[in-house]
């Protein structure tokens, strides 16, 4: 059985195909008219009947009325009831009787599509319907007194119309159970197929979800890995940098060393210390200076990796400013991990994004501020606690270095002038024996220094007069040294070495007239005496005056030799004539 959607749309298909037999008869109306009703008025009139009734059912297509199976139903009965008198009215003598049961069997055909014609009883029983309308016209025609042969022709009619009926529906419900069959199977398949889709488009929305599942794991599995690398390599670094604390003492290659290592290692692209002082306090620099002569107090800073001094210049400027300072007061390490839109975005023009700073103590006091510099953004990110360890961590080293510098001194100073001793000069002068290119292009300077007359000091006024003029000798020695960048050292009794590191010779020898100048100058009392003393210097300088820096101290003291020999009081400059 068809729904009433489409019963409704079934029929009018059928009415639409109704329409070229109602042309046709129109058309065979007009001609009739022409010919002035050739065919008879009787039959003129059936044919304008059946013409009106096959249009009157054009006129329903399209109205609501056609929307009704009822509707449709009665109507087509009515055309069934019509066709059924023109037929047995006609008694089968012309050819009109054709036309009317072709149309008779066409709608009563048409009408099947309202029974369920799988089912025989069913079509028979339609079938039987059908042929009502025959049925009442012949018992209305036989009534009306027709011949023995028409009932007998009319009885065949029906029977025949009866089975062809039947075996037309048969055949057609048979078709249809087939074909319903047929469309039912496809369906199963199409649900089936549906089904298999549906669960392959679940499937592949499980495995894209695992997949993505997975990616996002895989992305966590690289980020944990990446972090445990980097937390490896960071415990690596803090232990090698402990292991290394233990071992060195030297602030200047403690400060290298670190710097390098963070260069290296851990991808930092400037490090370094920037040397600085509280107002007031005494800078830890002028006391390790004591014990490590040649150490340059005079530099600032000393930064590593990719910068130059322009840079380095305005890094110094800003992170020792007192503004800046306070922010450091607290001990914890300061990070900016962008730079733009603050107050230190003027770093941007050197390639500095993002940066950490710390102040470092060493003996409690400010040894200065340590920077890590880097070229790209939130380099610093979750990484504060690392870069604040590792700080502290040199902070520790540092302050080792600067109290075993401390014990050191006792071994390295000279018990009665407090100068470095003449084996702290020997072990500077040790690494010049075997020089690198480094240390080849270095100048080295050396002064040499004798007290004239000393043994008759001694004899005269005492020994401890004598150890009085050899403090102040050593005294004025030493104070003019360290202010113009030289160290200071008791060679013998009474025989005194200053050292310079990359002057000139003029400076050299101008400091030197200095020395001699004020000793000459200076009057020494003690236990009731009163004398002024004079020295005889030697100068030596590599490479203006000797080829080799291990021989530079020798020729100072050949020198000096000839000062000592050619009237005493004199300065002798390595290989030229005394000066008086």
């Amino acid at each position: 059985m068809y729904k009433k959607d489409e019963l409704v749309g079934l029929e009018k298909n059928f009415a639409a195909r109704h329409f070229p037999a109602v042309v046709l008869l129109i058309i065979y109306l007009v001609v009739e008219t022409f010919q002035s009703f050739s065919v008879g008025a009787p039959a003129f009139i059936r044919a304008a009947i059946v013409c009106m009734v096959l249009a009157l059912e054009q006129a329903f297509r399209t109205s609501d009325f056609f929307n009704s199976p009822r509707f449709i139903f009665i109507m087509k009965y009515i055309q069934l009831m019509i066709m059924a008198a023109f037929i047995m009215d006609d008694g089968y003598r012309n050819y009109e009787y054709i036309i009317y049961f072709l149309i008779y069997m066409c709608i009563a055909l048409e009408q099947g599509i309202f029974f369920d014609l799988s089912d025989g009883g069913v079509v028979f029983l339609h079938s039987m319907l059908m042929n009502i309308p025959v049925l009442i016209w012949t018992i209305v025609y036989m009534i009306t007194n027709r011949s023995l042969t028409y009932v007998i022709t009319s009885a065949v009619m029906i029977t025949s119309f009866i089975i062809t009926m039947y075996s037309v529906l048969s055949y057609i419900g048979s078709r249809y159970e087939h074909f319903e069959n047929a469309v039912l199977a496809k369906d199963r398949m199409l649900d089936k197929a549906m089904d298999i889709n549906r669960e392959m488009l679940e499937k592949q929305e499980k495995l894209y979800y695992v997949n993505e599942q997975l990616a996002l794991k895989r992305i966590e599995l690289e980020s944990a890995n990446s972090k445990i690398n980097a937390n490896i390599l960071e415990m690596h670094f803090q232990n090698e940098m402990l292991h290394y604390f233990t071992e060195a003492f030297d602030i200047v290659k403690i400060n290298d060393y670190f710097a390098g290592k963070l260069i290296s290692d851990i991808g930092i692209r400037t490090a370094g210390l920037l040397k600085t002082a509280v107002n007031g306090e005494r800078s830890i620099y002028e006391d390790y200076k004591k014990n490590n002569p040649m150490y340059d107090i005079s530099a600032r800073y000393k930064l590593f990796g990719d910068i130059n001094e322009a840079a380095a210049d305005v890094l110094y400027d800003m992170f020792t400013c007192d503004e800046f300072m306070k922010r450091l007061e607290d001990g914890h390490i300061f990070i900016c991990e962008n730079v733009k839109h603050t107050e230190y975005e003027g770093l941007k023009s050197y390639h500095i994004l993002s940066f950490a700073a710390k102040l470092l103590l060493v003996d409690g006091r400010c040894a200065g501020v340590y920077i890590l510099c880097h070229n790209e953004q939130d380099f610093f990110m979750h990484r504060e606690t690392f870069f604040d360890n590792i700080l502290a961590e040199l902070q520790v080293g540092l302050n080792n270095a600067f109290l075993y510098s401390q014990f050191e001194n006792f071994a390295k100073r000279d018990g009665l002038t407090g100068l470095y001793n003449r084996r702290v000069l020997n072990k500077f002068m040790e690494k010049y024996r075997h020089p690198d290119a480094e240390l080849l292009k270095q100048t080295v300077y050396a002064a040499m220094f004798d007290i004239d007359n000393f043994k008759s000091i001694n004899d005269k006024y005492g020994h401890l007069f004598g150890d009085a003029a050899i403090i102040a000798v050593a005294q004025t020695i030493q104070r003019i040294a360290d202010e113009h960048g030289g160290s200071s050292y008791r060679y013998g009794g009474e025989e005194f070495v200053v050292l310079f590191i990359d002057k000139t010779l003029e400076e050299v020898v101008s400091v030197v007239e200095s020395i001699h100048k004020a000793i000459r100058e200076r009057e020494i009392s003690f236990g009731g005496y009163s004398i002024y003393i004079n020295t005889s210097a030697g100068v030596s300088a590599y490479p203006e005056l000797c080829h080799d820096p291990a021989l530079v101290i020798d020729n100072a003291d050949k020198a000096m030799y000839i000062s000592k020999t050619t009237g005493k009081g004199k300065i002798t400059i390595d290989g030229t004539s005394p000066n008086i």
